[in-house]
Parts: C-alpha cells; sequence; structure tokens
C-alpha cells in the first residue's frame, strides 16, 4: 500500500465541473446541520464550496457508522445523482459551517448527456471515490483495533492530504476521536488509546485546528505488516 494525497481532477477538470454549477444557488449550513436524511429524496445535486461534511449511517442499535467524509469540490449524493430510484441510503451531516451550491438533478444529469468533456471528468471523480471506499473496506476488515484506526489515517491522508514535505501530509479535516472511532467502528475510549499509542510511535501529531500532520511512510509500513 502506498499512501499518496489525494488530486481528484486537475485545474481545467475542476473548472469544467464548476461550470455546470454556475447557475446553482449557494446555501449556507452551521455545523452539525444535516443536509440530506437517509431515506428521503431529493431532485437536487449539490457541490461543496466550503467546509466539510460526513456521510454515514446509523446501525439498528443507534451507532453511528462514518463511511466517507466530504470536502471542497466534492459532488453529492453522487450514486443517488446516477440513479434516483431509490431513496438515499446515507445522511449527510455537516461537520463544520458548510456553504454549498446547489442545482437541479435533471440540468446536472443533461449535462452529463450533453458534455463528453463533462461525463469523463464525473467518471474519473466517481473513480477516485470509489477507491475511497475501498479504503474505508480495508479499515472494516482490519483484525486490531490499532491496524483499524492506523486504516482510518491512511484514508484521510489519501483523500484529504496536501503533501507538505516527502511522506508527510497535512489534514486540514477537523477530526475528533470521536469521528475516528465511527470511522473504525470502534467506541471512543479505545479509538483514543490507539491514536495516543500511534501518536508515540511518531505516525501522526495533532495539529492545533483540529486536523494532522500524518507520515505516510510509517503508516504504510505499520499497515504492510499488518497484511
Amino acid at each position: 500500500m502506498i499512501i499518496r494525497a489525494g488530486k481528484l481532477l486537475d485545474m481545467q477538470q475542476i473548472k469544467d465541473i464548476e461550470s455546470v454549477f454556475t447557475e446553482a444557488h449557494d446555501r449556507d449550513y452551521p455545523k452539525g446541520q444535516i443536509l440530506l436524511y437517509q431515506g428521503e429524496k431529493t431532485n437536487s445535486a449539490f457541490r461543496i464550496k466550503t467546509g466539510y461534511i460526513k456521510m454515514y449511517d446509523i446501525t439498528a442499535s443507534g451507532e453511528e457508522k462514518l463511511l466517507l467524509i466530504l470536502g471542497p469540490g466534492d459532488v453529492f449524493p453522487l450514486i443517488w445523482l446516477f440513479d434516483s430510484s431509490d431513496p438515499l441510503h446515507y445522511f449527510y451531516e455537516s461537520i463544520t459551517d458548510v456553504k454549498v451550491s446547489v442545482i437541479e438533478r435533471a440540468a446536472f444529469v443533461e449535462h452529463l448527456k450533453s458534455s463528453h468533456a463533462f461525463s469523463l471528468h464525473m467518471l474519473q471523480y466517481f473513480v477516485e471515490r470509489t477507491s475511497d471506499i475501498m479504503y474505508r473496506l480495508e479499515c472494516i476488515e482490519a483484525t486490531s483495533a490499532k491496524h483499524k484506526v492506523a486504516q482510518v489515517l491512511a484514508y484521510l491522508a489519501k483523500s484529504h492530504g496536501e503533501e507538505i514535505a516527502q511522506c508527510t501530509n497535512r489534514v486540514r479535516v477537523p477530526t475528533t476521536h470521536q469521528m475516528i472511532a465511527d470511522m473504525a467502528g470502534l467506541n471512543r475510549s479505545t479509538a483514543s488509546i490507539q491514536m495516543k499509542e500511534l501518536e508515540d510511535e511518531k505516525m501522526y501529531k495533532d495539529t492545533a485546528n483540529g486536523g494532522f500532520i500524518i507520515h505516510t511512510d510509517r503508516i504504510t509500513e505499520f499497515l504492510e505488516k499488518q497484511d
């Protein structure tokens, strides 16, 4: 496993996707606001301009299962945009103050049909997001609590990391130990213990804004030993 700071699209591709949302209207949501509920249907496509959103499920016992974190430039609810026959399978909730651009799903689909370039860009984006989900499934399959938490850090470094030095990624997403626990399928106290161990082993360190500096070479070496 090699962890690289994720760069979903190049600047031209980003501009092409932004152009689809030029006639969108913006909405502001405060931290902790649910934008979309599991089980509902929506006629809108959303693109995040600023802030971060978590995509999650709730188990029968009431526990939160956090699948993905979405940030600036992300489009959602992605799978539903291609097939709106089913209700949404996940909740979408802001973890910071968020600004999103919103357009009608019909307009989004029309752009997919009429623009070959836009369709290719969205296909690439879809593939990258599918890769993120596969990363998250590896966390579920991990055999130990420490392995699970390390997988979460690897996901954050890959999907939301900015490479600031060789094998060193800065993650600006404000992430609590409870969020780490929800992503790893652990209780908070267990996740916190594993976080402390990984920090002591210098695999990452906290930043002042709630994010992380993650040493991807050390995380990679640890994960490879677990396989």
